[in-house]
């Protein structure tokens, strides 16, 4: 049977959000005598099911667990709400990447991979418009964020409370519902997901820095940067060939990848390559010497 991720919902998170969908319809009430509709952005950290880094194009069958902890909107000057849409005008991309491009600094494990908006009236599904706009629209957006697939949340009024739900394109690009768990901002979960990475820690700094000059000692290396969800990205030159290391946010409680570069059809690809046989499996970064993983993989290139 196919398992489909769970969302863990922050509530402080969907308080705020609840909040400006009210304030919104109370706008809406003021001057034109209707509610008028919103939208806003989640940022949300992933749990896969397995290893995927964001390299790979991770897909809605790899994640388990989605935890948003914040939302975002864009300042009312770059609103275009109303009854029946809820859009931006020119210049919010200027204003408000820079938002959120803070908070994913601040937060390195969390990204925007989630879009969310409001209908003025009961509602359990998305209509066809907002899977246009929100989904199929948005695929440039998500794949470049290292997914394949990404969150559409709707928020409609049921009673005096709102409703939450929340749909994402499977593999063949269905829409399917994923379900949702509200949690507080104390749950483990919604910790983890706030918590810094290993190379922000004291330790693993050390290590990371430690390990970044060996490797410069002995390969060029290309590049160090961060994909998105907090990964950490070493591209090796050894010989004529380049490689990718890839780290994951919580290393080594989460398995690094390996990947080999290649290029086709006017694109990169990245085949992923088993680790060596000796790779250590320890809870220890001082356990792992990423001039070793260089240094066989020059020698399995040569075999």
């Amino acid at each position: 049977m196919r398992k489909l991720p769970t969302v863990y919902f922050c509530s402080d998170a969907w308080r705020k959000a609840t909040n400006e969908v009210q304030r919104w319809f109370d706008i809406g009430m003021e001057r034109e005598g209707k509610r008028f509709e919103c939208a806003m952005y989640p940022l949300a950290a992933l749990e896969t099911r397995s290893s995927k880094s964001p390299l790979e194009m991770v897909g809605l069958d790899d994640i388990d667990k989605v935890v948003v902890t914040h939302v975002l909107w864009p300042h009312d000057r770059f609103k275009d709400y109303g009854p029946g849409h809820a859009g931006f005008n020119p210049g919010v991309n200027e204003h408000f990447n820079p938002m959120v491009e803070a908070m994913i600094r601040r937060y390195p494990q969390i990204e925007a991979c989630a879009k969310m908006h409001s209908h003025t009236f009961k509602a359990r599904s998305l209509s066809e418009g907002d899977k246009k706009c929100h989904i199929f629209n948005s695929v440039d957006w998500y794949r470049s964020k290292g997914l394949d697939t990404m969150f559409s949340f709707l928020i409609s009024p049921n009673g005096k409370d709102f409703d939450l739900h929340c749909f994402a394109p499977d593999k063949k690009a269905r829409i399917v519902r994923v379900k949702i768990r509200f949690v507080s901002r104390g749950h483990s979960l919604i910790k983890a997901a706030r918590s810094a990475p290993y190379y922000r820690t004291k330790s693993g700094a050390q290590w990371c820095n430690h390990n970044k000059e060996l490797l410069k000692g002995h390969f060029p290396v290309l590049r160090n940067n961060l994909p998105s969800f907090g990964w950490r990205r070493y591209v090796v030159k050894i010989g004529p060939s380049e490689y990718v290391i890839c780290i994951p946010p919580r290393f080594p409680y989460q398995d690094l990848r390996l990947y080999a570069v290649d290029y086709q059809n006017g694109e990169f690809v990245y085949p992923v390559l088993d680790l060596p046989t000796w790779w250590p499996d320890s809870e220890k970064l001082a356990d792992y010497n990423l001039l070793q993983l260089a240094q066989w993989l020059e020698k399995e290139s040569k075999r």
